[in-house]
């Protein structure tokens, strides 16, 4: 950002601006090979590039390509999951108990698709989250 506000505020040396911009492009694609290119930090490049888009106007954002802002999770109590959620954790808990590892992850992959985090804490307390 320093270097693209460097070259603006040198007689609006645009070359020099949009050199700025390249190099805040090349460190985020650097960010996202390493897959370290997520939440506050992907957002910092997007408000960052729409920013300096702002005086420059050369973004094109085609239709569909929007970025998707990151799901939040809500923790959940028992009381507040469905009979059938419940009941899932249950097996889980069961296979677990038996160390049926196999069947134990398979419930956790299907609560997961159905957008339930399980997270096993200590002295075999669980956690619930819920995508929101």
């Amino acid at each position: 950002m320093a270097a693209f506000t460097a070259g603006m505020n040198d007689d609006l040396n645009t070359p020099r601006a949009i050199a700025g911009v390249f190099s805040i492009v090349k460190a985020a694609e650097q960010l996202s090979k390493k897959d370290l290119l997520i939440g506050g930090v992907a957002e910092l490049v997007v408000n960052t590039l729409d920013n300096l888009d702002s005086v420059l106007g050369i973004f094109y954002k085609p239709t569909g390509f929007e970025v998707v802002k990151e799901k939040k999770e809500e923790i959940l109590s028992i009381d507040e999951l469905t009979e059938e959620v419940r009941a899932m954790i249950l097996q889980r808990q069961s296979a677990k108990e038996s160390k049926n590892w196999e069947e134990a992850d398979a419930i956790r992959d299907k609560l997961q698709v159905q957008g339930y985090i399980i997270v096993d804490q200590a002295q075999g307390e669980l956690q619930v989250k819920r995508l929101a």
